[in-house]
């Protein structure tokens, strides 16, 4: 409830409800992830209040080689406000 609060304190009532029924329908059981074993890096805002940390940390367990990143941060839109962890990432899983 208080990750829902700070939701519709940041963005209109309207977003809120549509990215709260966008978190519904990806949690709906015919759409969830099963085990992959892909080199794969997470990158999660350890406060983002869109996807909570727990989202992130589960997906990251079901990867054999995946490894989640925790970003200090609260924004959703990694790529915009850590670009350079994201390109880092990136680097880090293509070969050179």
């Amino acid at each position: 409830a208080a990750r829902v609060a700070q939701l519709i304190h940041w963005v209109s009532p309207e977003r809120a409800a549509r990215t709260l029924l966008r978190a519904a329908e990806c949690a709906r059981e015919d759409r969830a992830v099963g085990r992959y074993d892909l080199p794969t890096i997470l990158l999660h805002g350890a406060q983002d209040v869109a996807v909570p940390l727990a989202m992130g940390q589960a997906l990251a367990a079901l990867g054999a080689r995946a490894k989640l990143q925790e970003l200090y941060t609260d924004c959703h839109y990694l790529t915009w406000s850590h670009t350079e962890a994201c390109v880092a990432a990136v680097k880090e899983l293509t070969p050179a």
